[in-house]
């Protein structure tokens, strides 16, 4: 009922944004490749994080017998990779194209994702700790240069605009990979090993889009 309520809604919403002079969310702006190339894959690569993150807790808990602490102390693994690893990219990004940094980004957090997959039953909690870092690596690598590259792409009096675009695929993306989660939760394969998989699939597809901005033509 929701869904079939919203869809009207939404066209009706871009419709309006696309006529409107200074529009709440810049449309338009994803009719420059570069931008809309960016977005996607970000968005992508958010509803993958969110889908990883939600439902790690509960495999952790009911796979692997974590306490509540243990989870928590595992799952801190991809905050504290990211505290690192996101500054160090948006510095690289001033000396390497974003879009090699995003593939690598995605080449590394779909390796990451995969190997959260495929975890041994007898796993403890260093071992997920690690592949939860080589994940959190890679999609630090590709959001922030990917956010820089959004707003380089935008003409000079729509940074802003720009930068919008980011924050709702961001917020769209984690809203979605949560209800993707609660989705898998509860068909009873959200405790497994289908979430990570579904998230290295994600991964690797905004790390093709990645790759398609480094065309010439997309390029200018």
């Amino acid at each position: 009922l929701l869904i079939g309520l919203g869809m009207p809604v939404t066209v009706r919403f871009v419709q309006r944004e696309l006529r409107a002079t200074v529009p709440i969310l810049p449309l338009d702006l994803l009719r420059r490749p570069m931008i809309a190339l960016s977005v996607g894959g970000a968005m992508l690569a958010f509803i993958a994080s969110s889908s990883i993150l939600v439902t790690l807790p509960f495999r952790l808990h009911e796979q692997f017998g974590f306490s509540t602490a243990a989870t928590g102390a595992t799952l801190a693994a991809w905050s504290l990779t990211m505290m690192f690893c996101a500054p160090t990219a948006g510095i690289l990004s001033d000396r390497v194209p974003a879009p090699i940094l995003g593939a690598f980004g995605m080449t590394v957090a779909t390796i990451g994702a995969l190997l959260l997959a495929l975890l041994p039953d007898g796993a403890n909690g260093f071992d997920i700790s690690w592949r939860i870092a080589v994940c959190a690596a890679g999609y630090a690598f590709y959001v922030s240069p990917s956010f820089r590259m959004v707003v380089n792409a935008a003409p000079p009096a729509r940074v802003a605009s720009a930068g919008s675009l980011m924050t709702t695929a961001r917020m769209s993306g984690q809203t979605l990979g949560a209800t993707a989660s609660a989705t898998m939760l509860a068909l009873g394969i959200g405790q497994g090993a289908a979430p990570a998989a579904i998230a290295a699939a994600l991964f690797f597809i905004a790390g093709v889009l990645g790759i398609v901005r480094l065309s010439p033509g997309i390029r200018e």
